[in-house]
């Protein structure tokens, strides 16, 4: 969508985040009423594995010089627009 009233688009969808938003409240509202969020140990490695190589990755010679792997840009480019992968 535009964005109104400065030239350009919108960098993010308000929407899409809102609705993080509201999956992290409406999880955090489970668990103070003594409800509990399941843990898959292999998954929760996996992100744990995922947020070491990112945070190595963006402060790496590598970051902008993410062409190379003929990566999506929907995972390459730094666009907050959707919260989808390919």
């Amino acid at each position: 969508p535009p964005n109104y009233p400065e030239p350009g688009l919108w960098f993010l969808n308000p929407l899409s985040w809102q609705f993080l938003f509201n999956i992290g409240l409406a999880a955090m509202l489970h668990v103070k009423r003594g409800g509990r969020i399941p843990i898959n140990p292999w998954l929760l490695g996996a992100a744990g594995i995922y947020v070491v190589g990112a945070a190595i990755w963006v402060h790496s010679p590598l970051w902008g010089q993410i062409t190379w792997f003929n990566l999506p840009v929907v995972i390459g480019g730094f666009d907050k627009t959707f919260l989808s992968l390919p």
